[in-house]
Formats: C-alpha cells, sequence, structure tokens
C-alpha cells in the first residue's frame, strides 16, 4: 500500500557512478508490481497494478509515461482494466503478475492476471490512438483443475511483428505441478492456437520463477525457466515462430537457481542467475553467474561467476530491445541483494 515507483537517472551512459530521484512528488503509489519499456522518441510507458489496503488483492491496472527530457511523469494515469482481485500469492514479492513490450509503432501491449483463486487467468490488451482494447483472454483453451490458476504472464515481440505470450499453469506457490504455455498473435492482430512450452507438471510454481523471454536478430524464440522439484534451470527455443520448442539445458539441466534471465550481445546468449540454494532447492543462493553460448542447439559454456557476495539471491533483471535502443554489444542489466533495506545495482555487461 506504500510503495512508490520512482524513477532514477543515471549520471552517465555505461556503468554509472550514480544516480538521480526525478520528479518523485508525481510518482505512481500504492504499487505493486511494474513493468516499463522506452520507445523511439525516448519516452518511457510504465504499467502498473495497485492495491487498496497493505497485503490485499490487486485492484486495478494502471499506465501512464515519463518523459526523458523533461525527468517528469509526463502522461495522465489512465485505468487499463479494475478489479483485478489477484490475492497476495500471485501479487506479491517475487511475483510477476504484469509485463509490457511495445511493438514498431511504439504501441503499448501488456500481459496480466485477472481474477483470485481457481479464476485467476491471464490477459491481453493493447493501446492504440489513446484507448486500450478489449482484453483478450489468453488461457481460454486449456483446463484448470482443483486449485489450478495463471501465474507470470509474459510477452516478447520478434523482428516480423509477431508477438509471444507465455504463462504458467499451476496449483501454489512451492509445487512442482507447473506447466509454461504459449500463443502467438500475428502481425494482423490473429491470434494462434495455444502451445505447451514446457511439458505438462514440469515447471516449478513459486516465488521468483518467471519466464525469461528473447528474440535474436534471426527470429530464434528463446525462454528459460525453472524445473520441478530440482530448480535446475531449463532453456529452450524455437526456430518456427513460437509452434514447436525444442530443449538444450546448460549444465545439463543440472544447475540449480531461481527466475534465470536471458541476455544478448555480440552474438552471444547469456543466461544470468545466482547460485544454487543452500539447502537446495529453496534455500539462499550466493553469488551472481552466467552461461554463455550461442544458443538454440549449441553447446554452453560453463557455470561463471561474474560477481562475488553472500546476499545476492536475487533475480536479474535484464534489458533488450526488439526495436528500440537496440545495443547489439552490450547488455544491461540490473539486481538487487536480500539484506533489507535491498539496495539495487545496475550497470551493463559490454562483450
Amino acid at each position: 500500500m506504500a510503495q512508490t515507483l520512482r524513477m532514477y537517472r543515471a549520471d552517465s551512459m555505461g556503468v554509472p557512478s550514480g544516480f538521480s530521484l526525478a520528479d518523485a512528488s508525481h510518482a505512481p503509489g500504492a504499487v505493486s508490481q511494474w513493468a516499463i519499456a522506452i520507445d523511439g522518441s525516448n519516452t518511457i510507458h510504465v504499467v502498473w497494478n495497485d492495491r487498496t489496503a497493505s497485503g490485499g488483492n490487486l485492484s486495478s491496472l494502471r499506465y501512464t509515461t515519463f518523459s526523458t527530457s523533461s525527468d517528469t511523469w509526463s502522461g495522465s494515469v489512465e485505468t487499463i482494466d479494475t478489479a483485478l482481485n489477484v490475492a497476495l500469492d500471485g501479487g506479491g514479492q517475487g511475483m510477476q503478475s504484469v509485463a509490457l513490450a511495445l511493438d514498431a509503432s511504439g504501441a503499448a501491449h501488456v500481459v496480466y492476471l485477472k481474477g483470485n483463486g481457481s479464476n485467476r487467468r491471464a490477459y491481453h490488451r493493447s493501446r492504440s490512438n489513446g484507448d486500450w482494447s478489449a482484453a483478450t483472454q489468453l488461457d481460454d483453451g486449456v483446463t484448470y483443475a482443483n486449485n489450478q490458476k495463471a501465474w507470470h504472464p509474459n510477452l516478447a515481440f520478434d523482428s516480423s511483428g509477431k508477438l509471444l505470450v507465455v504463462w504458467e499453469r499451476g496449483s501454489f506457490n512451492g509445487d512442482n505441478d507447473g506447466t509454461i504455455y504459449g500463443r502467438v498473435r500475428a502481425a494482423d492482430g490473429t491470434w494462434g492456437s495455444t502451445v505447451t512450452i514446457s511439458g505438462d507438471n514440469a515447471a516449478r510454481v513459486t516465488i521468483d520463477q518467471s519466464t525469461s523471454l528473447l528474440v535474436t536478430p534471426d527470429n530464434r524464440y528463446h525462454i528459460t525457466w525453472i524445473a520441478a522439484a530440482t530448480d535446475n534451470i531449463h532453456y529452450q527455443y524455437s526456430d518456427d515462430g513460437g509452434q514447436t520448442w525444442a530443449s538444450n539445458n546448460p549444465g545439463g539441466g543440472t544447475q540449480a537457481s531461481h527466475n534465470p534471465s536471458l541476455g544478448y550481445a555480440a552474438g552471444t546468449l547469456r543466461i544470468y542467475a545466482h547460485g544454487a540454494p543452500v539447502p537446495s532447492p529453496d534455500g539462499h543462493g550466493e553469488n551472481l553467474y552466467a552461461f554463455e553460448g550461442s544458443g538454440g542447439p549449441a553447446a554452453w559454456g560453463g557455470w561463471t561467476q561474474l560477481v562475488t557476495g553472500t546476499n545476492y539471491d536475487s533475480s536479474i533483471n535484464v534489458r533488450w530491445a526488439q526495436y528500440f535502443f537496440a545495443f547489439p554489444n552490450t547488455i544491461d542489466l540490473a539486481y538487487w541483494n536480500d539484506g533489507y533495506p535491498n539496495l539495487l545495482y545496475a550497470g551493463t555487461d559490454i562483450r
């Protein structure tokens, strides 16, 4: 209820030495989760969901913009959807209940959760000429049984304008019955059929277990996620626009972590994550590491340590751009330490 979404400006490109808070008096409040993306005009698009009481269910999905030229929250706040009614299990720390991406024209697309208990589902909306489209239920072709519900929606565009959306079906935080599904929206707005990406009951259902998506310049789709029971890192790719997926798990699939993230630069794919939890699988994971390779069926390199520390049991947020501000030789990333109050780190991995 008291959380505020703040925007900071770095003092330099590359690896900054400091950050300054911008327009704090107009920052959105009562924020639970959020997502941002920047367009070709240097405007940052922001979506978030809010709640009316601390620890309560999510209430509304909101949207606004931030101007990097004036360092101000420049847009009026728009309400995308209301009565989300997503409980704390899907709307708390370490959960992803909304994601945002911009198409080639700079229009915003969001995927998000709505509904409570076994009625929670995944939806898509897009913005055009100042208005938001009607909601499309992404998982209307998926059967939910018992206490199963939707988790962790995500999305990414490819260079031809197709939109890949994914979400997870599973029972409860910590269960091992997660199934990751995908669906592709053609450039003309036509939705394809639902595809099972992970296989049935293959993924972990818990906090810090969202997918990471990336589309490389050859229009190969990449996804990484965490396996059920073991928390092993799994990697899959698609060369036919998300219709079929092949697996090529790094390290033989034996490296445990939480919420791995994909990055791409200089023709090289990386999977970032923290170290293996101790005790496994839900303990504390130290240090930050990466697997490196060419992606697809190619062999992966070893599990390489990047950052040393005992308090980096965190998710790494990696920026990549399909249409705007693509820097092919750098990977921008951010992560936090898990000691309260949390410290946020940001920088650039230069290849």
